[in-house]
């Protein structure tokens, strides 16, 4: 499962992989298709929705294990993009079957400047169009080759959203029109002299705030903090007095809106926070509450802890990456780099 903002539509994505190794746990040779096996590509993040990539394949020849993972890409923007919830089957392929069958194929169109029109699209006639499904999309460029109009379904529901831009080619705004005809602001952003994104909000249909996502820079510009506000499971915050009478919202800017979660990379531990070269040491992830219609299932109340280790080369590699947490569902990982 896939979430990101929705202006980071054509900056963001992501997809599930299948990897393969053979018996000595080398990755097979041969790319994609032999030693990888991908998914559908989710670039949308409308509605701030979690969004699924899946993958069918057929064990290569030559293959004794497998890992499940993902492939992402991030050009630009504050927001976090999440990756998580992977779940898989096995089917033993029975005698006289050579393959599974495919469980549906994706379609991408593009422009003659090599940009993407269609996303996860179907071929209808000889066409490639987009689909009544919730990962499809069609997207058009203005004369800068920015994103402009993006149109998509949302549980059979045609969106069309336009994108506005400031004069530095960052979204602003992005408002979008139902079938009924009328047209609601969805995002605004908000960023710093220098580019630095600040704050993002999103808005339902009704045009009520659902989440605001803020990020805060030291003085060199590099990240302090992500904190995420929103709508928790079991609904909106109401403030009551001792009677339980309604009370006004409080004035802070939020809405109404609870704290999610935080990503702190520099909160005063050694822990976090950058080393002289510049370099992450590290960072905590804590999720708070878990939004309503995020779908996800995980436990409330955690803190993982990510620490890195660099080598020297010619520029310095990550070496290792080292995850814990506070909950005792969570297992240590460690990615190692050689």
């Amino acid at each position: 499962m896939v979430q990101q903002g929705a202006s980071s539509a054509g900056d963001a994505s992501a997809q599930v992989l299948i990897v393969w190794y053979d018996a000595d746990g080398n990755m097979l040779p041969g790319g994609l298709g032999s030693s990888l096996s991908s998914g559908n590509v989710v670039d949308s993040g409308s509605n701030g929705r979690w969004y699924p990539s899946s993958v069918t394949a057929t064990v290569p020849p030559g293959a004794a294990f497998m890992t499940i993972g993902a492939s992402a890409l991030k050009r630009a923007g504050g927001d976090p993009l999440w990756v998580d919830d992977f779940q898989w089957t096995y089917t033993p392929v029975e005698p006289g079957i050579k393959e599974l069958p495919v469980d549906k194929a994706y379609w991408f169109d593009y422009d003659k400047e090599n940009r993407v029109t269609v996303s996860n699209g179907v071929l209808q006639a000889g066409k490639i169009v987009i689909a009544n499904d919730d990962t499809s999309s069609l997207q058009s460029y203005d004369k800068d080759g920015n994103v402009a109009l993006r149109q998509s379904y949302d549980n059979g529901v045609l969106k069309r959203q336009q994108l506005f831009y400031d004069d530095q080619g960052r979204v602003v705004r992005i408002v979008q029109t139902l079938p009924d005809g009328v047209t609601r602001l969805l995002e605004t952003s908000r960023y710093d002299s220098a580019g630095r994104l600040l704050e993002r909000r999103q808005y339902a249909d009704d045009g009520a705030a659902k989440r605001i996502d803020v990020s805060s820079y030291d003085a060199d510009g590099r990240l302090i903090s992500q904190t995420a506000y929103g709508i928790p499971m079991g609904g909106v915050y109401q403030p009551v007095d001792e009677e339980g009478n309604p009370l006004p919202m409080p004035d802070d800017g939020l809405e109404g809106l609870q704290l999610l979660s935080v990503v702190n990379y520099q909160d005063g531990t050694a822990a976090t926070g950058y080393d002289a070269a510049g370099r992450l040491r590290g960072y905590r992830y804590s999720l708070v509450r878990n939004e309503q219609g995020s779908g996800m299932t995980t436990p409330e109340g955690y803190t993982h802890t990510y620490r890195y280790t660099y080598q020297g080369a010619e520029t310095y590699l990550t070496q290792q990456v080292v995850g814990t947490s506070t909950h005792k569902d969570f297992k240590t990982s460690n990615s190692t780099s050689t």
